[in-house]
């Protein structure tokens, strides 16, 4: 498929496809209607929901105020009907905080304080589900978004108990933020190679959020989380594709050598090369456009060309029959044309206008925007189905727009005081991993990433016990690989082991073990763990093992034998030779009573799943 050249008629075209659409969709908030679809269990969402479809006609209104009435008949019924009061979800894009979203786009397009009022009524109403309920921290579904909007409401109300509550939800990021090989991370319990990127379920999305409310409330600390989360993302940036990797596996079988290593050159293949608002250089883009304008860094502005060059790539192409906002070109499109504004480059705006023409064509071929989902054509939703076609259409035809759907802002003139004293942020993460060595050297806290406190611990204390203590468990939690990793890791071990633990001790002794991944000795000279044991043939000496798994990372004290033992596993030799060669001329016990300790002391690790066979 090719993209249509412009022509001087392709306004009239967009704009009566746009008109059709409207009609189309019109009988969808119709009042009696929605009284009787939320009756029957509809979704409010701004996903696929009710809200997100109003979403479109308030954006239309901008285009033909005749369509403001609508909006303000068909959200009179929704907000106030009585089955919003029982939700399950309380998100931005994908739960009931939608409906907080839908209010303060009614009070910017009315002027109408009633909104806000009901936005905090809301609020109030779904408090404890947005604090007890929502599992995941990214925008589209998690804490993030959730974040976002409630300071949109705030910047208008500056109600006290929504900055309560609005505390408490970055007080969540903060306590789940995580370390990584560069940056922070959100998101380990997702099914994926590592916590994500892009903005809907990952890295982008948290940082807009969380940037966004920084700069509202001149708060460091907040932005500092969101530079963290921006850095991790670049660790999965592919610059052959100019795209960033989409860490969702699309294949449950992986093969056993992939899940032991969990390298990502071997996941490669398992992952798709995808370009969209959820996932990719489009959403991500979004991110660091609008990063680019509140930072100025440099940086932003170089990746924000660097996702332009892969969607103008995609635009030209046009190789999938997809034009939702969500996961199609309409997503694209929205990107392209923001930017054209932003960069001041009228050309993506006219790539963006051929895209809407594109979907016209396509519909006009196919009968549907998205020939991947059935009966998509049916879809009324923002970003999965006609609205969000709808959406794309009218704001081709509408002058540049700052603050849109697809990554909502909050205005640059409004402040309030910071959430966070000055370095309180810092010092909770820094201590969560060094606490013992700061206290002896706070000096170090004047550091501006994780990297740049390990290297002035390690100079002023890179000698010291407890730095090299904190120092094993930081590195195991770095490469803490996600959820996904040890729930298939310890399936494999299991099948695997049970099958070593039938093996009578000959097989054993013949037979190479490793450590499994992500597991670290650490000697030490006193004691950093609260269930310390020493050696009982040795008066000084403390050792621990620390191990990777499902929830994070556990450490383990462990006597000198233990110890000993598992470091000898590095040497991958067959356990006979590892215990005459390696063990023996360590201990002061007999070769017999010697053989007997290590195989009753390896058994005990193959159920525990801390070795395997090699």
């Amino acid at each position: 498929m090719s993209m249509p050249a412009v022509n001087l008629k392709d306004e009239q075209v967009i704009a009566a496809a746009l008109l059709d659409l409207a009609e189309k969709l019109l009988p969808a908030i119709q009042p009696d209607t929605i009284a009787a679809d939320l009756h029957n269990g509809a979704p409010v969402d701004l996903f696929n929901g009710k809200a997100g479809i109003i979403v479109f006609y308030l954006r239309l209104a901008e285009y033909d105020p005749g369509y403001l009435p609508v909006c303000t008949a068909a959200a009179d019924v929704l907000l106030y009907h009585p089955a919003i009061s029982e939700q399950a979800f309380f998100t931005l894009y994908t739960g009931a905080t939608s409906l907080v979203y839908l209010c303060i786009q009614l009070y910017e397009a009315t002027g109408d304080q009633r909104y806000l009022e009901r936005g905090l009524a809301l609020v109030a109403h779904y408090q404890e589900g947005i604090l007890q309920k929502v599992v995941q921290d990214d925008f589209i579904s998690g804490h993030a978004g959730n974040l976002l909007v409630l300071t949109q409401l705030h910047a208008y109300t500056k109600d006290d108990s929504l900055r309560v509550l609005i505390r408490q939800l970055a007080d969540k990021l903060v306590a789940h933020a995580r370390i990584a090989a560069q940056g922070l991370r959100w998101g380990h319990l997702k099914r994926s190679y590592d916590c994500l990127t892009g903005l809907s379920h990952g890295a982008a999305g948290i940082a807009h959020a969380l940037l966004q409310v920084a700069v509202y409330f001149e708060d460091e600390g907040l932005r500092y989380l969101a530079m963290q989360s921006w850095a991790y993302e670049m660790k999965y940036y592919d610059p052959v594709f100019k795209n960033w990797l989409d860490l969702r596996l699309t294949s449950t079988h992986l093969q056993e050598t992939d899940i032991m290593g969990w390298q990502i050159a071997d996941f490669r293949r398992y992952i798709s090369d995808v370009n969209a608002w959820a996932h990719g250089a489009a959403g991500i883009g979004l991110s660091r456009m609008y990063a680019w304008g509140i930072s100025g860094e440099a940086h932003f502005a170089a990746e924000s060309e660097w996702a332009l060059t892969r969607c103008l790539q995609d635009a030209d192409t046009l190789m999938r029959g997809d034009f939702t906002l969500c996961s199609g070109y309409g997503g694209i499109g929205m990107f392209l044309m923001e930017a054209g504004a932003v960069f001041d480059r009228p050309v993506l705006r006219q790539t963006a206008q051929r895209i809407a023409m594109a979907a016209i064509r396509y519909f006009e071929a196919h009968g549907t925007y998205n020939s991947y989902i059935k009966d998509a054509q049916d879809d009324p939703g923002l970003f999965s189905g006609l609205a969000g076609v709808g959406y794309l259409l009218v704001s081709v035809l509408l002058p540049y727009k700052e603050n849109t759907v697809m990554a909502p802002l909050i205005s640059r003139n409004r402040k309030d005081v910071p959430l966070y004293e000055k370095g309180e942020v810092k010092r909770a993460l820094f201590s969560r991993y060094y606490e013992k060595s700061l206290q002896q050297y706070p000096a170090a806290l004047i550091a501006n990433d994780m990297h740049e406190l390990e290297q002035l611990l390690e100079k002023e204390m890179g000698d010291q016990d407890c730095f090299r203590y904190e120092k094993s468990l930081a590195d195991v939690w770095r490469s803490h690989s996600g959820w996904l990793c040890y729930q298939q890791r310890n399936r494999l071990l299991e099948k695997r082991n049970s099958y070593l633990l039938q093996e009578n001790d000959r097989v054993l002794l013949q037979t190479v073990f490793v450590p499994v991944p992500e597991l670290m000795v650490c000697a030490t000279d006193h004691a950093w763990h609260g269930e310390a044991v020493t050696n009982q043939q040795e008066s000084t000496g403390y050792y621990y093992v620390h191990i990777a798994h499902v929830q994070g990372v556990s450490t383990f004290p462990v006597n000198q034998f233990t110890a000993m033992l598992l470091k000898a596993f590095e040497g991958q030799l067959p356990l006979l030779q590892l215990i005459t060669d390696i063990i023996y001329p360590q201990v002061d016990v007999g070769m017999a009573a010697l053989q007997e300790a290590v195989l009753s002391q390896v058994r005990v690790f193959l159920r525990q799943c801390m070795i395997t066979q090699k």
